[in-house]
Protein backbone atom coordinates (compact mmCIF):
# COMPACT_ATOMS: atom_id res chain seq x y z
CA UNK A 1 0.00 0.00 0.00
CA UNK A 2 1.84 3.81 -0.85
CA UNK A 3 1.08 6.04 1.80
CA UNK A 4 2.19 8.92 -0.43
CA UNK A 5 0.60 12.39 0.21
CA UNK A 6 -1.16 10.67 3.28
CA UNK A 7 -0.28 12.60 6.51
CA UNK A 8 0.43 9.34 9.22
CA UNK A 9 0.41 9.43 12.84
CA UNK A 10 2.63 7.56 14.28
CA UNK A 11 2.56 6.89 18.64
CA UNK A 12 5.55 5.46 19.68
CA UNK A 13 7.08 6.58 16.25
CA UNK A 14 10.90 7.42 18.43
CA UNK A 15 11.02 3.82 19.54
CA UNK A 16 12.69 1.13 18.13
CA UNK A 17 10.01 -0.63 16.09
CA UNK A 18 7.95 2.96 15.35
CA UNK A 19 11.42 4.31 14.28
CA UNK A 20 11.53 2.26 11.51
CA UNK A 21 8.01 2.92 10.57
CA UNK A 22 8.63 6.08 10.32
CA UNK A 23 11.73 5.79 7.66
CA UNK A 24 9.27 3.73 5.53
CA UNK A 25 6.49 6.14 5.37
CA UNK A 26 8.71 8.79 4.87
CA UNK A 27 10.40 6.92 2.23
CA UNK A 28 7.04 6.04 0.66
CA UNK A 29 6.24 9.99 0.61
CA UNK A 30 4.05 10.19 3.83
CA UNK A 31 3.60 13.38 6.05
CA UNK A 32 4.65 11.59 8.70
CA UNK A 33 3.47 13.14 12.62
CA UNK A 34 5.04 11.32 15.97
CA UNK A 35 3.76 11.16 19.19
CA UNK A 36 6.04 10.78 22.14
CA UNK A 37 5.63 11.06 25.77
CA UNK A 38 9.43 12.87 26.44
CA UNK A 39 10.22 14.08 23.35
CA UNK A 40 10.96 17.63 22.33
CA UNK A 41 8.33 19.17 20.08
CA UNK A 42 10.27 19.57 16.61
CA UNK A 43 11.50 17.25 13.67
CA UNK A 44 13.45 13.84 15.02
CA UNK A 45 16.45 13.58 12.45
CA UNK A 46 14.61 15.07 9.53
CA UNK A 47 12.53 11.92 9.50
CA UNK A 48 9.26 13.12 11.44
CA UNK A 49 7.72 15.72 13.20
CA UNK A 50 7.53 14.99 16.74
CA UNK A 51 5.03 16.08 19.61
CA UNK A 52 5.40 15.46 22.86
CA UNK A 53 2.09 13.74 24.09
CA UNK A 54 1.00 11.60 27.41
CA UNK A 55 -2.04 9.34 25.85
CA UNK A 56 -2.65 8.49 29.43
CA UNK A 57 -3.91 11.92 29.44
CA UNK A 58 -7.20 12.50 27.63
CA UNK A 59 -7.05 16.19 26.76
CA UNK A 60 -3.16 15.85 25.65
CA UNK A 61 -4.28 13.24 23.64
CA UNK A 62 -7.29 14.84 21.80
CA UNK A 63 -5.49 18.11 21.35
CA UNK A 64 -2.55 16.44 19.76
CA UNK A 65 -4.47 14.02 17.50
CA UNK A 66 -6.48 17.37 16.18
CA UNK A 67 -3.20 18.63 15.65
CA UNK A 68 -2.07 16.15 13.49
CA UNK A 69 -5.75 15.64 11.85
CA UNK A 70 -4.18 12.43 10.48
CA UNK A 71 -5.49 9.87 7.30
CA UNK A 72 -4.05 7.11 9.30
CA UNK A 73 -2.77 5.76 13.10
CA UNK A 74 -0.30 3.79 13.89
CA UNK A 75 -0.32 3.08 17.46
CA UNK A 76 2.89 1.75 19.24
CA UNK A 77 3.05 3.65 21.76
CA UNK A 78 2.97 1.92 25.13
CA UNK A 79 4.58 1.88 28.76
CA UNK A 80 7.59 -0.86 29.04
CA UNK A 81 9.95 -1.93 31.53
CA UNK A 82 12.17 -4.48 31.19
CA UNK A 83 11.73 -5.63 35.15
CA UNK A 84 9.78 -8.56 36.10
CA UNK A 85 8.19 -6.96 39.44
CA UNK A 86 4.82 -7.99 39.77
CA UNK A 87 3.76 -4.86 41.41
CA UNK A 88 4.19 -3.30 37.69
CA UNK A 89 1.38 -5.30 36.16
CA UNK A 90 -1.31 -3.25 36.57
CA UNK A 91 0.27 0.46 36.42
CA UNK A 92 1.27 -1.03 33.14
CA UNK A 93 -1.52 -2.27 32.46
CA UNK A 94 -3.67 0.37 33.08
CA UNK A 95 -1.50 3.27 31.35
CA UNK A 96 -1.00 1.44 27.93
CA UNK A 97 -4.86 0.93 28.05
CA UNK A 98 -5.57 4.62 28.64
CA UNK A 99 -3.60 5.64 26.13
CA UNK A 100 -5.36 2.97 23.69
CA UNK A 101 -8.68 4.29 24.70
CA UNK A 102 -8.22 7.88 24.65
CA UNK A 103 -6.74 7.50 20.82
CA UNK A 104 -9.81 5.80 19.79
CA UNK A 105 -11.58 8.99 21.67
Amino acid sequence: MSYGGWRVLVTGGTGFIGSHLVRALVANHADVHCLARSATPGTVGGHCTTIACDLSDLNSALRCVEQCSPDCVFHLAGKVSASQEASLILPTLSSNLLGTVHLLL
